[in-house]
């Protein structure tokens, strides 16, 4: 018989493994952020320059590069395709849910560790950002270290040097996976731990020199290398970066967005932030790292309130701190909570049947739709091997969760247009000079193999006289008017036409 803890590693494992690559391998580039990554982390490895990240030819300064970094070396060792975009986001993904899973099983018990686990693997925003090439999950993973070790420094056990040289480490790979977003949520929820009387041995932290080093070398020496050989182009790059994000904003919504979509972000557990939220306001638990994860999650609500760009990806900085107070709620809450638990999961678990039986309904008896229904049966073979009401709970909600995000997504939602850009790009490799319409699409230069440059409608002529003629990729053809242009093939709604002057 396996011990307790290895039974429910195990079981994470499993149901993490189908969760973040079922379908992920062919699923063509289906977001802004993903083919910006994608296609800069492919003229990395074309180029073989790691240090100057470029986008369809044209540097791109504006984001830190480790997440291109960390893409362009799984090209180069898997190849140029989704499946190898997508595995550096995975593994930090996992890397996150065994944190807490390790972290959670030391600091209450095993099965809290499980939960809290299973709810960031399976929420809406943990299935859409540990699979795709993107940087939000390598921040996420190194936010989360910083706090383990914040809270591992303020039990004050172990080798506290250790432990405050790795803060500062995972403080400066979290500013290089996205900027300052992965110092000012450690340091703000440090700072009021240490104000409420708790942690305050992790501020030794900042007298520690080779801490200080360890941080400065990997936040800051790139930056300090692009300043150095490129002083005015980098304060654009960085200081538009700054007022995307902080003042001006592309995505600017109400300051109660978060708030608003806090349920759908969550889903399927945002059905039980209510739930939760009443638990805690009755049961007060007292426990270290439930007050450390509180703190967490009221940091990430302000900045990002107080941030004028708000978008989806952002709210994945609430889902670790999150996972902890739900996770402790599901396996501690007793009585009327318990039962209410129990009786949405059963509601949730049934609508993944259904969707299950729609999907056939629609596309046929397959043998991976059969496999789902394995996947779905999971709690009833736990329920026996365990014999506990409470993980029966807990699975039912997860497998649910993932089952209908990954059903939707491969038979609901799937996007027509983007299978369209993949098959024309790849079908137009051949055709030389190409161009695309600014701001440019980096799904288009990766999948045909090749930088395919912007350009605006008003350079259309010019390049129509200078080439005669040349190749335009593009959904919408209103650009073309005043020139001559035939087209060579279509996909759906994208078109590639053959362009030269009247």
């Amino acid at each position: 018989m396996l011990c307790s803890p290895l039974k429910h590693l195990l079981m994470l494992l499993l149901i993490a493994l189908l969760a973040f690559n079922v379908g992920n391998a062919s699923r063509p580039l289906d977001k802004v952020q993903e083919s910006r990554v994608a296609e800069t982390a492919r003229e990395m490895t074309l180029n073989q320059q790691w240090l100057l990240p470029h986008f369809n030819g044209e540097l791109r300064l504006q984001k830190p590069p480790l997440t291109y970094w960390t893409t362009a070396a799984s090209l180069q060792v898997f190849g140029v395709n989704e499946a190898a975009l997508r595995i550096p986001s995975m593994l930090f993904g996992l890397a996150t849910v065994l944190l807490i899973f390790f972290w959670l099983s030391a600091r209450i018990d095993v099965t809290t560790g499980f939960a809290s686990a299973l709810i960031v693997l399976s929420c809406f925003l943990g299935m859409r950002y540990f699979r795709s090439a993107e940087a939000d999950a390598t921040l996420i993973f190194f936010i989360s270290l910083s706090i383990y070790a914040i809270d591992k420094l303020g039990q004050g056990l172990g080798n506290m040097a250790c432990w405050r040289r790795g803060l500062m480490l995972a403080l400066g790979l979290a500013f290089l996976s996205k900027g300052p977003a992965g110092l000012a949520i450690p340091l703000l929820t440090l700072a009021l731990w240490a104000w409420r009387g708790e942690g305050k041995q992790a501020l030794a932290t900042f007298k520690d020199i080779w801490a200080w080093g360890l941080f400065l070398v990997t936040a800051l020496g790139w930056y300090a290398w692009i300043l150095f050989t490129m002083p005015d182009i980098a304060s654009m790059f960085f200081s538009k970066q700054l007022d995307d994000t902080f003042v001006s904003g592309t995505h600017p919504q109400p300051l109660y967005w978060y708030a608003l979509h806090a349920v759908e972000f969550f889903s399927p557990w945002g059905l039980l932030l209510l739930p939760a939220a009443l638990f805690y306001w009755h049961q007060k638990p007292t426990l270290p790292v439930l007050r450390l994860a509180g703190w967490w999650t009221l940091v990430v609500m302000l900045l990002l309130t107080l941030t004028v760009n708000k978008q989806v990806q952002y709210a994945l900085l609430f889902v670790p701190p999150v996972a902890i107070l739900l996770g402790y709620y599901l396996v501690h809450a007793q009585g009327g909570y318990l039962r209410l638990n129990l009786v949405l999961g059963s509601l949730l678990w049934l609508a993944s049947f259904a969707l299950l039986g729609y999907v056939m309904l629609h596309h046929g008896v397959r043998p991976e739709l059969l496999a789902w229904t394995l996947f779905l049966l999971i709690p009833v073979f736990v329920l026996h091997l365990w014999r506990e009401p409470k993980m029966y709970c807990l699975l039912i909600w997860a497998v649910a969760g993932c089952a209908i995000y990954l059903l939707s997504e491969q038979f609901i939602s799937a996007s027509d247009s983007k299978h369209d850009l993949r098959d024309l790009a790849l079908q137009s490799r051949d055709l030389r000079p190409m161009w695309q319409l600014k701001p440019g699409n980096g799904a288009i230069s990766f999948y045909a193999g090749d930088i395919v440059p912007m350009t605006t409608p008003q350079q259309l002529p010019r390049l129509a006289a200078e080439l005669q003629p040349f190749w335009l990729i593009c959904k919408k053809t209103t650009a073309l008017s005043g020139l001559q242009a035939s087209e060579v093939m279509r996909s759906g709604d994208w078109v590639v036409w053959k362009v030269g002057q009247p």
